[in-house]
């Protein structure tokens, strides 16, 4: 299912309806997410993306520790910069894993909303 939904050549078309939550897009009374996705597999980190967009957010894609810490240092110099609303990570990401990026992090903004996952089988 999902390498079927990573494949398919609409992608750019509406979503379906779906079972759960809405269909597309926002309701007017909720706001859009600054969202960072930090994940090595490009294919998995574009179908979040993809779904995260289609849902009204605006996403920031990283493909390794490095560019997650240099997407977020951004934020500490400029103060003009918007962070992210929230960090979705890969545990295992090369360079700099997915817990020490979160330390880093929280040693610069203790509230900053972090999802570490798993995206590999143990």
């Amino acid at each position: 299912m999902y390498r079927a939904a990573a494949n398919d050549t609409h992608l750019d078309s509406p979503p379906p309806a779906r079972a759960f939550g809405r269909a597309s897009g926002l309701a007017e009374q909720e706001v859009a997410l600054r969202i960072l996705v930090a994940e090595d597999s490009g294919e998995l980190r574009r179908l979040i993306a993809l779904v995260l967009r289609r849902d009204g957010h605006e996403v920031i894609e990283a493909r390794n520790g490095a560019e997650l810490l240099e997407a977020m240092a951004v934020t500490f110099v400029d103060r003009d910069a918007r962070r992210p609303d929230v960090i979705i990570c890969e545990h295992l990401l090369p360079g700099i894993p997915g817990l020490t990026a979160l330390a880093g992090l929280r040693a610069r903004d203790p509230a900053m909303p972090f999802i570490l996952m798993r995206s590999r089988p143990s």
